[in-house]
């Protein structure tokens, strides 16, 4: 199947659940002959101004790149399938619903993974998911 435009887009924070959306994700890129965004947001802090940066000039979204790219790294590390799928790893600051579903515009596919650590996982997404699911303007994929 080739590509009809767009990116697969895939929310990662460095749990399990967005390891396996990530690693999922690779796999449906592939077959779209899509590029592949890998996106990691972090939450802001309290209200008020944000931190000052760290030592050495990197800023908060650097680092939050960096994060990402380090999880993104050590899934493709053992996929073959991985060979050959452009990965664009991006990161921002603020609410990761918010950013997928703007993301979504532009997107063939979103993929997320269900988040829960208990029984009723099976039954809840996580906040999450259920945003992006609801509001995201592209098909989304919940990656058990």
């Amino acid at each position: 199947m080739s590509s009809t435009g767009g990116p697969v887009v895939v929310g990662i924070d460095g749990s399990e659940p967005s390891e396996r959306a990530l690693a999922w994700s690779i796999g449906e890129a592939r077959m779209r002959g899509a590029p592949l965004v890998a996106v990691m947001c972090e939450r802001g802090g309290p209200a008020g101004p944000p931190p000052p940066d760290p030592p050495g000039g990197t800023t908060e979204v650097e680092l939050v790149r960096k994060k990402a790219a380090q999880v993104v790294d050590e899934v493709c590390e053992d996929r073959t399938d991985a060979r050959g799928v452009e990965v664009q790893v991006d990161a921002y600051l603020g609410a990761p619903s918010e950013q997928l579903i703007r993301l979504s515009d532009g997107a063939q596919l979103v993929v997320v993974g269900a988040r829960g650590h208990d029984r009723m996982s099976r039954v809840f997404l996580g906040s999450v998911a259920t945003a992006v699911t609801h509001r995201a303007r592209c098909p989304v994929v919940v990656v058990p």
